[in-house]
């Protein structure tokens, strides 16, 4: 299928041409500020995912509100958030997990945790479900580029099962 050609090279910051298809793609830098629900559902333990606030690494947007609900694979799993590149307005702007044990309590807003600033970001949860908010405020002049942070499946004692197995492996030798 062949991509209508809309716009002069000189309209696009990056260019490509892909040599095999002949279609046109284009890079773009332009502000990314939107942001959807999502949910990331992790199979097994030991799985990661990373996520970012929008435009990463690029300044954020004002008045941001993005959520992602993560889905462990068992009630013996746990969701280990880590970030240690956190470049945030203290105060104004923030992360902010809500951790539950059943699907129902989503709607429950409570929230167990929050990071802002720019210090590291570290946080394990309970339970099977977490939910993660960035949350930007309406102030404009933006100059910092936000988070990008590893999400990880753990069993409830906090390893990475394989990591685990290995070590038992050596035990009987």
């Amino acid at each position: 299928m062949e991509m209508e050609k809309i716009a002069s090279e000189e309209e696009f910051e990056n260019l490509g041409k892909n040599r095999d298809s002949n279609r046109w793609v284009k890079v773009s830098s332009k502000s990314n500020c939107e942001c959807l629900d999502r949910i990331i559902l992790m199979h097994n333990i030991g799985d990661f995912r990373l996520i970012s606030s929008p435009n990463y690494p690029d300044p954020y947007c004002p008045k941001m509100d993005c959520k992602w609900h993560i889905v462990a694979p068992s009630n013996s799993s746990r969701i280990q958030f880590s970030a240690d590149n956190l470049d945030l307005r203290k105060n104004m702007d923030e992360i902010v997990f809500y951790d539950y044990w059943s699907q129902k309590l989503l709607e429950n807003k409570t929230e167990n945790y929050r990071c802002s600033g720019d210090d590291l970001c570290y946080y394990t949860s309970q339970f099977q479900y977490l939910t993660i908010r960035f949350k930007s405020s309406p102030m404009e002049d933006i100059d910092n580029f936000g988070f990008q942070a590893v999400v990880t499946i753990r069993d409830k004692f906090g390893e990475i099962q394989k990591f685990r197995n290995l070590n038992s492996e050596l035990l009987e030798f």
